[in-house]
């Protein structure tokens, strides 16, 4: 008995579905949400670049294009805070670096954005100066893939401290954000995790 010959789509094999462990990569190298002014002097500098769309909640077609770094623009909290939008952009896998663009430089802005958790923010009002930034750090601290817990980046060292690490490279980009203030930081931790050298930094 002959069967007719099955003619129904069979679904794109990913790598995702292979089942074979091959880790995803990033398919682009910085999203940009609400920041049109960065585009033209990021894809200068060579970099893979995309408008993303959408609100906190209906962000999944944008992540599914996995950017290395995300640069969010400050107007676009009115659709969520920054947690809320940082939640969100923190589905991605990998996880993108993130960035807030304050272009006029909010100092209240600026601190939400770093205690709500923003990799780094952008209070540059050329974007020029802000394009560069954002392309440095893709550079210094390039985003993990798979479960390799290493930088893309060969650096390793950071005063005294030596990590390979994304989480700490994370801590050694705010430290250096705080360093030239006069703020006060309270560092806890358990004994020998580095409070001390951390300080010195």
């Amino acid at each position: 008995m002959n069967s007719a010959p099955d003619h129904r789509r069979k679904p794109r094999e990913t790598p995702d579905s292979r089942g074979d462990g091959a880790a995803p990569t990033a398919e682009l190298d910085i999203g940009l949400i609400g920041c049109p002014e960065l585009r033209r002097p990021l894809t200068r500098r060579g970099h893979k670049t995309a408008a993303l769309k959408g609100r906190p909640g209906a962000l999944t077609a944008a992540l599914e294009r996995r950017p290395a770094v995300i640069v969010l623009h400050a107007d676009r909290l009115e659709d969520g805070g920054p947690e809320r939008w940082l939640r969100a952009l923190r589905r991605g896998r990998p996880q993108p670096l993130t960035f807030l663009y304050i272009p006029d430089g909010d100092a209240a802005l600026v601190r939400d954005a770093l205690l709500a958790g923003f990799d780094d923010v952008l209070p540059e009002t050329s974007p020029s100066v802000a394009a560069e930034r954002v392309a440095s750090a893709l550079t210094d601290s390039a985003p993990l893939s798979g479960k390799d817990p290493r930088p893309a980046s060969s650096r390793t060292r950071f005063h005294r401290l030596e990590s390979r690490s994304r989480e700490m490279w994370r801590l050694f980009r705010k430290v250096e954000q705080v360093a030239p203030t006069d703020g006060s930081v309270l560092l806890l931790g358990e004994t020998g995790t580095g409070k001390e050298l951390i300080a010195r930094a």
